[in-house]
């Protein structure tokens, strides 16, 4: 791939499904082929539109949208068991990326209305991760952007135990014109590593959010979501006792390079503290039947502290991270075909500070600008088509300023995909979606003073797969199944592979699979 080295300092460089929530939030559905393409084929280089819970948490079901607007979308009270299961692997990964993920999800949710102007909807979730050879890494989720890791230097898997709480509570303030909605997420969970050292690690996650929806006339919703999260992670290795004669090895990562190396350490403890705040706008404008449009966009600021030891706590490091996005759609409709414009913005800095010396160490900036095309027919038929042609550019730039380090990593992509849904009878239908994506690398360049073994071990191949080629392909499909008048089964599945643009080895490749199967209870009022 192309590629621009310098190694002098001749260079310089600067140091610098949720939506609307009305009928159908078609931002979202837009939204949802561009959050798999980039979750899984562009290396979460920058996952567009999804929330801070998908990128702290790695819950990817989760969804953005504003509490408010649930009464509006909930006609009917509802009680819902659902299993997920996800599995990943293969080779064609980030360094710090596990080898193979299995999550198993078991939820129960429901809502309730109260009279004609209260909705409470909720679920309770019971989570299983297994991973297996994940590298050095003790953090859960090592790719968000923080510079400040804890490894130690054994290769093994994580086994994961979590219980996710989620409530809902959302009220009408005027008769049909203005609404208002809490929402509330609270996690705890245990990970424990299957080899030595094993270390522990406990989570404790919160996010709330409050809402507001106004409905200006019939065509007019505008709502504005404000949130506040607070996730806690504690990384613990206990004295080990000398179990067959090891030496555990720990490594603090600052950067891109030269870590904190502490031989034969018996124990060790650091928690990240990762607090902040959202802010997201949602507006509707549909002056007539054929033509609408829709606006999402919102702002996060991020936190976290890093401390390591309980009893004598010594700072690691503090990390900032801001969010900028949008959401933007145009729709012109006729009685046979919609066609839909879709334009999609984010822009992520992040900034790390140095625990001693108070002065910047690290920073990164994550910039992204997708658009393109839906079409979908609305004839009464049976049958129903709907096709898509998405195309953007991407680019990330991360500087280490202790070592001298600068990479850039800009690329574009361009996705298609075509589906049908289907009517088979008046309790049966379904819907199927095939599509493909070819990422393509621009002028990487990588400007290094001093390397070490880190670098050329975990980072160079981290680098080498942002400026890879790649190609995914992707089918889903959904089976909605009316068992009786109030009884319905759902069966979602999914399928993406992942594999680089050249390689002589035809065993790289990554692959996701996922199924979900839902038996939802629906009550008439």
């Amino acid at each position: 791939m192309p590629e621009t080295r310098i190694d002098s300092m001749s260079v310089p460089h600067k140091s610098s499904t949720a939506g609307i929530m009305l009928k159908v939030p078609g931002v979202l559905q837009a939204g949802l082929g561009l959050i798999l393409l980039c979750s899984f084929g562009f290396g979460q280089v920058l996952m567009v539109g999804e929330t801070h819970i998908q990128r702290y948490l790695g819950l990817q079901q989760w969804e953005r949208y504003n509490p408010a607007w649930l009464l509006c979308e909930s006609a009917t009270d509802f009680v819902r068991y659902a299993i997920e299961s996800g599995h990943v692997e293969g080779e064609f990964k980030r360094p710090f990326d596990p080898a193979e993920i299995n999550d198993v999800h078991f939820t129960t949710s429901g809502a309730k209305r109260v009279g004609s102007r209260r909705l409470f909807r909720g679920s309770f979730t019971y989570r299983k991760q297994l991973l297996a050879g994940k590298m050095w890494a003790q953090n859960s989720q090592p790719y968000i952007g923080i510079p400040f890791l804890l490894a130690d230097s054994s290769t093994g898997g994580f086994d994961l135990n979590g219980l996710h709480w989620h409530l809902d509570y959302t009220g009408m303030l005027l008769e049909e014109k203005l609404y208002w909605g809490l929402t509330l997420f609270y996690s705890v969970s245990q990970q424990y590593k299957t080899v030595f050292p094993r270390p522990k690690i406990d989570h404790r996650d919160i996010h709330v959010a409050a809402g507001l929806g106004s409905i200006l006339d019939s065509r007019h919703p505008v709502g504005l979501t404000v949130g506040y999260f607070d996730y806690q992670e504690k990384i613990l290795t206990t004295p080990y006792s000398l179990e067959q004669g090891k030496t555990p090895v720990f490594y603090k990562i600052r950067g891109l390079d030269n870590p904190l190396v502490f031989l034969g350490k018996t124990s060790e403890e650091r928690l990240t503290s990762l607090r902040g705040w959202t802010v997201d706008l949602d507006l509707v404008y549909k002056p007539s039947y054929w033509f609408s449009t829709e606006l999402k966009g919102g702002t996060e600021y991020a936190s976290a502290q890093l401390v390591d030891g309980g009893g004598y706590p010594v700072q690691q490091g503090t990390w900032s991270s801001k969010r900028y996005y949008f959401d933007a759609g145009v729709r012109l409709s006729t009685k046979a075909l919609a066609i839909k414009t879709v334009l999609v913005g984010e822009i992520t800095p992040q900034n790390a500070l140095h625990p001693d010396l108070d002065v910047k160490i690290y920073q990164s900036r994550r910039k992204c600008l997708h658009g393109g095309f839906e079409f979908m027919s609305q004839s009464a038929s049976r049958w129903q088509l709907h096709s898509r042609i998405i195309g953007g550019s991407q680019s990330y730039i991360r500087t280490d300023f202790y070592n001298g380090i600068l990479e850039y990593f800009p690329g574009s992509f361009l996705e298609v995909s075509a589906g049908s849904q289907c009517t088979l009878s008046q309790r049966l239908s379904g819907k199927i979606i095939i599509g493909g994506a070819c990422f393509l690398p621009g002028q990487t360049v990588i400007y290094s003073e001093r390397t070490d073994f880190y670098y050329n071990t975990i980072i160079s191949r981290e680098s080498s797969y942002y400026r890879t080629k790649k190609l995914i392909w992707w089918l889903e499909g959904i089976v909605d199944w009316n068992v009786t008048q109030n009884r319905k089964l759902v069966i979602e599945s999914r399928f993406s592979i992942i594999l680089p643009g050249k390689t002589n080895d035809s065993e790289t490749e990554r692959t996701n699979l996922h199924l979900s199967i839902a038996l939802e209870r629906i009550y008439d009022r």
